[in-house]
C-alpha cells in the first residue's frame, strides 16, 4: 500500500549508522529547528578523522561559518560600541571568536556529544567542537541564508554566552590566553625576553615563538608589559589559523 504524503507533515529521516536518534533529538535542540537537508549538517559534524575527502567534514563549512561568524560579530560591535576605535573593536572581535571562546560555547551547547570523530584525546579538549560550531553555522548560511544565521548567531551564540554590557571582561590577560591556547592545541610556547641595554630608559623586548617559529614580538618598560604585548599580537593574528 502506498503512503500518503501529506503537506506539512514532516517525517524523521533515515538516520546513518554514524549518528543515533538521541543525537538527531540533541541536534534538532541546539538548532531550534529541523536539519533539512540533513546530510548538510551531518558533513558539520565529521571530523577529518574518519572522513578524508573535503566534501565528506567539516572543514570547508567551518571555512564558511568563521566568516559568517565574523562578519555578524563586527556588526554586532559596530553598532554596540558607536564610540569604539577599529582597535578597540578588533580586540573585542579576536576574543569573542577565538578557539577558546568558541570550544568554551560549543562545549555549552554540548556539541562534543555530536561531532563525529576520531581521535586520541576527549573532545572537550581539542578545538574540533568549536570548529564544528562554525561548521554548523556554514550549514544554516547554506540552507538558510545570511540574515536566518545572522539571528541564529545573535539569538544562540552571542545573547546566551557573551555578555556584551560589560565589555571589560572581554579584555583578558594575554600571555595566560595564548598559555592555555597553545596547552590545548599541544603546541610548545616560548617566551623570550630580553633588556634593551642600549636604551637610556629600561626597556624589554619579548619574542613569542610557537613550535620553535618566530611570529611576534613586543616591547615595553617592564618585562611583563612586553610580553604582554607579544602575546596580544599573537592572538590577534595567527591564533585562528591553527589547525585542530
Amino acid at each position: 500500500m502506498q503512503k500518503l504524503k501529506i503537506p506539512g507533515f514532516y517525517t524523521k529521516p533515515a538516520l546513518p549508522d554514524d549518528f543515533s536518534n538521541d543525537q538527531y533529538t540533541l541536534l534538532k535542540q541546539v538548532l531550534g529547528f529541523k536539519p533539512v537537508p540533513l546530510d548538510t549538517y551531518l558533513q558539520a559534524l565529521r571530523h577529518k578523522s574518519l572522513y578524508d575527502h573535503p566534501n565528506e567534514n567539516y572543514e570547508r563549512l567551518e571555512f564558511l561559518g568563521d566568516s559568517v561568524l565574523s562578519m555578524t560579530v563586527t556588526n554586532v560591535l559596530f553598532k554596540k560600541f558607536p564610540s569604539a576605535g577599529e582597535g578597540t573593536m578588533t580586540k573585542y572581535r579576536s576574543r569573542i571568536v577565538s578557539r577558546k571562546k568558541l570550544r568554551s560555547i560549543a562545549l555549552k551547547m554540548k556539541l562534543n556529544k555530536l561531532v563525529i570523530a576520531k581521535v586520541q584525546r576527549p573532545l572537550e579538549e581539542t578545538s574540533i567542537i568549536g570548529n564544528a560550531l562554525e561548521a554548523l553555522l556554514g550549514a544554516i548560511y547554506i540552507t538558510k541564508g545570511y540574515r536566518f544565521t545572522e539571528k541564529f548567531i545573535e539569538n544562540k551564540i552571542i545573547s546566551p554566552y557573551i555578555d556584551l554590557n560589560k565589555p571589560e571582561k572581554l579584555d583578558e590577560d594575554y600571555k595566560s590566553r595564548l598559555i592555555e591556547q597553545c596547552q590545548a592545541e599541544q603546541k610548545r610556547l616560548d617566551f623570550i625576553t630580553e633588556q634593551q641595554k642600549e636604551e637610556i630608559q629600561p626597556s624589554f623586548r619579548c619574542t613569542v615563538r610557537i613550535d620553535n617559529e618566530e611570529l611576534a614580538s613586543g616591547t615595553g618598560k617592564s618585562k611583563k608589559k612586553a610580553e604582554q604585548k607579544a602575546a596580544r599580537k599573537v592572538l590577534e593574528y595567527y591564533s585562528r589559523n591553527w589547525s585542530a
